[in-house]
């Protein structure tokens, strides 16, 4: 899912990304009277040969080129950039952007900008470029955004200089040097230098070429575009950057699109007979040949391209799964279908270069992209036939010239033994041998051959190392009708040596109505209680999946027993065990997790549907969990379209319960922590009524009690009456000083100033300021007891308004000397917003947070929120020496800086934490 990822390490990525672009710093600017206008034009001259557009009076527009949000349920933010005008079609809106591409858009009504939609407005050239001139010299004396272009196939210079090229061509000529001269001063990432004009050319053909090379590459993707355009495309590189790194790949591309355009020609001449009265040797020659035209997709990234992803099969993009384009399916799909018969023709393809519609990356916001091959189509049919998988990244090339990869020689000689010992005998030995290729194998076997299937599973299952694959094998037995494989499973069940295995033949037996598994089951739950898996197998992704499927288990089997053993001892669970319990009762539908540090959320499928004693288990087992208020760092994602941070166990289980009754119990899982915790006391109530019990008070909103008119108006006045700016800074120091009580009165003057009013600003601040002041600090219910030493420290936060050094500082001093019997430290930092000031919770953790590696240092965990807008959210680990430095913490400090300076009206939430590794 969404993210073991370490934002920190994400963001020095994405700046990587952009440094491999081009996109470097810059040094001190270059004059442009220094640079000789003879240079600059012979530079225009050539790019005017490359075949673009002439700039000349063309319109530079304004449109919206694309939007994007940072939430779920947020509303898009529109992206808007200036794009010269090619053709106004009345509809439609033909236009040539600065990274050289051609797009043509739907638009609207001049003024009318909608999403999805394009209207444009007409803007000034001069004013653009001097604006973007600007931008850019603002940014290089600030600290580098790697946000900033992301996803930007043209480079910074090279879009500068197309800029540059257009306002030549307009008769803004000095601006055009300057525009050049700004190009020029962007570093080169391979010298660290800045350019001369005299390798200008050389560079900006460079970065020409690479976003060509870039967008062709994935243009194979669209079937509409014809392989001759697509051969001309390759061509043009070819022709114009000889001198590129991407010219020979150009090259071999262009010569294999002129032999496949040629072919396509014959073929389509070429009189056949139709497809159902051909023999099969004939439909796989024909389906090969088809293969070029396979338009397989990527799914995820990183990840690869999955050929079998063709909108003719119902693939995912454009279509829902099971909506298709052809009854037939791909040509790919259809090779499958025709199985180990199509295998020798497949073979002596699995080396065609000809290339496929189907287009791979490992990231797609950089230059990753590549073709797959007719023989990579080849191969990965027939990994599907055979149901193995027969390439590894390293057997690609060839060991010598003229010798096959060593995937085709695999493939071969697994070819020759199946003819040798016939289909059924090889799907037995596969299976039998018990690898990562055996559960396919019993698949198939089962399928084919479903007398010999059992047999040669339970001895699969016998010499598996993996857990993954002995319990996939299990999986399959549980499948095969009558009543032979109950006493293999229940030996599973009982013995096999991991977890995942006894859950997984457990699952099978009361799929098969064996209720027996029940007991056993609530047996191996009982054997964790205390333990949270860390003594065990501590924390590992095999065994947080294991201890996952064991509670799906125990709360979608339909036993009130099995509910209680999960309610039972619950505390004793770590917080991420506990949200997987509660979070089991909750549909996964629209379901997304964007952050994850091991145990947490995972939703399940148990509770649908229950009735009677059912219900009141689980309806128990939510309405306890309500009352642990522990959080989950390091956590984020959104479920039912409702977006959460860091949730408490309580908060999930709310949701829970809304989900699973949402006539009887009302949560809003992206409420305010107040609303929240309202929420959480009155759906006690709900039960606790039902169960004669006495009802909890709701929590009240805090009220700070106003200071009289008499005290705030005279101060209020001398800071708008004051005669400088000495005088105000008194007064302003003087209002501050009266603290919470005071802050009512002065939003409220402030919504009366006039917003020019000399004061007005520093009021504005003033108010911000005193929104921040901490009037309440609290500990955890499970924290360690502070010492003295702590307790002074944060006493000496009260009553002021809160600083990010304050908070960094006192983070530092407490990890520094933490507290007997504490191995970190979590503060949490709370405003609602509501002139109430700013509540800081502590917890002091008591217990490691294990890690596999050998360095053992600090577990960190950060994030920092305004309102709905995320503005930090990061997790991962440093060493013990440098988590306690302030350059530790400068992306906390950056974020807290900007969030104590929101108007007072908007709530605040901010974490940060330190805890010793194990």
């Amino acid at each position: 899912m969404q993210y073991k990822f370490v934002l920190g390490l994400f963001l020095v990525m994405m700046a990587l990304c952009n440094i491999l672009r081009g996109q470097s710093d810059r040094v001190d600017q270059i004059s442009a009277d220094s640079i000789s206008t003879t240079d600059v034009e012979k530079v225009f001259k050539w790019f005017d040969t490359l075949g673009y557009p002439k700039l000349a009076d063309r319109k530079l527009v304004r449109v919206p080129i694309g939007s994007w949000s940072n939430l779920s349920d947020s509303p898009p933010n529109i992206v808007y950039g200036h794009v010269f005008l090619l053709r106004d079609e009345g509809e439609r809106l033909a236009v040539f952007m600065l990274n050289l591409s051609e797009c043509t858009f739907d638009k609207t009504p001049d003024g009318v900008l909608e999403h999805g939609e394009l209207g444009f407005a007409v803007a000034d050239l001069k004013k653009v470029a001097t604006d973007r001139l600007k931008e850019l010299r603002k940014i290089s004396d600030e600290e580098p955004d790697p946000w900033r272009r992301f996803d930007a196939k043209m480079t910074e210079r090279g879009e500068l200089f197309v800029l540059a090229r257009a306002c030549n061509a307009s008769g803004y000529k000095q601006l055009a040097n300057e525009l050049v001269a700004e190009a020029l001063s962007i570093l080169d990432r391979q010298t660290g230098k800045r350019l001369l004009i005299e390798a200008l050319q050389e560079k900006i053909a460079e970065d020409i070429s690479h976003a060509e090379m870039w967008r062709a590459v994935v243009a194979f993707g669209n079937p509409e575009i014809s392989r001759k355009e697509l051969l001309q495309r390759f061509r043009e590189i070819e022709k114009h950057f000889p001198k590129s790194r991407h010219a020979k790949r150009a090259k071999e591309t262009a010569d294999i699109l002129a032999k496949m355009v040629k072919e396509d020609e014959s073929h389509a001449a070429t009189k056949r007979k139709p497809f159902d009265k051909m023999t099969t040797k004939e439909q796989v020659a024909e389906l090969i040949f088809q293969l070029r035209d396979q338009n397989g997709h990527q799914w995820s990234q990183p990840g690869s391209c999955n050929i079998f992803f063709d909108p003719r099969d119902g693939g995912p993009f454009g279509h829902a799964f099971g909506e298709k384009d052809s009854d037939r399916g791909s040509p790919a799909s259809q090779l499958v279908a025709i199985g180990y018969e199509a295998i020798p023709q497949l073979i002596e393809n699995l080396e065609d270069p000809r290339l496929t519609r189907s287009v791979g990356f490992h990231r797609n916001f950089y230059f990753s992209h590549h073709v797959l091959s007719v023989g990579n189509c080849a191969m990965t049919i027939i990994n599907r036939i055979g149901s193995q998988s027969f390439n590894a990244r390293s057997d690609t090339a060839r060991t010598k010239e003229g010798e096959e990869c060593q995937s085709t020689v695999r493939v071969r000689k697994w070819w020759v033994e199946v003819q040798r010992k016939g289909i059924q005998q090889a799907l037995v030995d596969g299976v039998v041998v018990g690898d990562d290729n055996s559960p396919l194998q019993a698949e198939q076997l089962i399928q084919k051959y479903p007398d010999a299937a059992l047999i040669a599973i339970a001895k699969g299952a016998q010499n598996s190392k993996s857990p993954w694959t002995r319990s996939s094998l299990v999986t399959m037995a549980a499948g095969i009708k009558g009543d032979g494989p109950n006493s293999f499973l229940v030996e599973e069940m009982r013995k096999a040596p991991s977890m995942r295995t006894r859950v997984a033949a457990a699952v099978g037996l009361l799929n098969r109505n064996h209720t027996e598994a029940i007991p056993a089951m609530i047996e191996e739950w009982r054997k964790l209680i205390g333990d949270s898996g860390r003594k065990r197998d501590p924390r590992n992704d095999e065994w947080v999946d294991s201890v996952e499927l064991l509670i799906s288990f125990l709360a979608e089997c339909g036993q009130p027993s099995a509910i209680k053993a999960l309610t039972n001892n619950f505390d004793q669970h770590s917080v991420g065990r506990r949200l997987t319990i509660v979070s089991a009762f909750g549909s996964s539908s629209n379901f997304e997790l964007t952050s994850d540090g091991g145990e947490g959320v995972n939703p399940g499928a148990g509770g649908e549907g229950s009735t009677g004693k059912v219900h009141q288990a689980i309806e128990g087992l939510l309405i306890g969990a309500l009352q642990d208020t522990e959080e989950c760092l390091g956590m984020s994602g959104s479920w039912g379209g409702k977006p959460f941070d860091d949730p408490r166990v309580c908060d999930i289980a709310g949701h829970v319960l809304n989900m699973q009754w949402p006539d009887d119990f009302q949560f809003d899982l992206s409420a305010s922590l107040f609303e929240r915790d309202q929420q959480r006391i009155a759906l006690i109530n709900v039960w606790r009524k039902d169960h004669k019990m006495q009802l909890l008070p709701l929590p009240k909103r805090k009220v700070i009690t106003r200071l009289p008119r008499g005290k705030v108006d005279p101060a209020l006045q001398a800071i708008v009456l004051a005669k400088n700016e000495s005088e105000r800074r008194k007064a302003v120091a003087a209002y501050r000083a009266l603290g919470l009580p005071a802050l009512p009165s002065l939003n409220e003057h402030l919504m009366k100033l006039a917003k020019d009013h000399p004061a007005a600003a520093e009021m504005k601040s003033l108010a911000a300021r005193m929104a921040c002041i901490v009037d309440d600090i609290q500990f955890e219910r499970k924290s360690v007891k502070p010492d003295n030493a702590l307790s002074q420290r944060l006493q000496r936060l009260m009553n002021k308004p809160l600083t990010s050094k304050a908070l960094v500082d006192t983070l530092i001093a407490t990890a520094v000397n933490l507290p007997k019997g504490a191995v970190g430290v979590r503060l949490n930092v709370n405003r609602s917003g509501d002139d109430t000031g700013m509540i800081i919770t502590v917890m002091l953790p008591k217990e490691r947070f294990f890690q596999f590696g050998s360095q053992k240092g600090w577990r960190t965990s950060t994030r920092v929120r305004v309102g709905k807008e995320s503005l930090l959210s990061s997790s991962g680990s440093s060493s013990l020496d440098y988590g306690v430095t302030v350059e530790a913490h400068q992306d906390l400090t950056k974020s807290l800086e900007t969030a104590l300076t929101s108007p007072p009206d908007k709530p605040i939430i901010a974490r940060v934490s330190l805890v010793q590794e194990e």
